[in-house]
Order: structure tokens, then C-alpha cells, then sequence
């Protein structure tokens, strides 16, 4: 998040391991991760943003199980 916040770029699993984490152990609503990541991304693509937040949080066209 440092890095994000820092630079407004994290590496791509950067993003997924933090998406996990605030997803699944801090249970955060991933609208709000997605809409700070929107807000900081310098290289932000709204379609995979939100595309890869709902996949990761198991929400939208294709959840992913526990």
C-alpha cells in the first residue's frame, strides 16, 4: 500500500495479494479497494480494475470458490 500510494503502481501480484488480503481477513468491502485503486493507479484500466477486484472477492460473472 506504501508503494501504491508512494509511486501510484504495484506490481500485479502485488495487487492480487492485496485484494486477497483485504478481502478475505480484514472483510472490506472490495468496492472500497477498488475505488482507492482507481483513485491512486497511474496505469488504471476501469475494466480490469473492477474485473480483478470482483474475481478476487468472488463476486460477479465468474466468483472463484474458497
Amino acid at each position: 500500500m506504501r508503494e501504491l500510494f508512494l509511486t501510484g503502481y504495484t506490481s500485479n501480484r502485488g495487487r492480487q495479494n492485496i485484494t486477497s488480503f483485504l478481502v478475505n481477513y480484514l472483510q472490506i468491502d472490495w468496492r472500497l479497494g477498488a475505488e482507492w485503486y482507481a483513485c491512486m493507479l497511474i496505469d488504471y484500466d476501469a475494466p480490469s480494475n473492477w474485473g480483478n477486484w470482483q474475481y478476487l472477492a468472488g463476486v460477479g460473472s465468474d466468483p472463484r470458490e474458497d
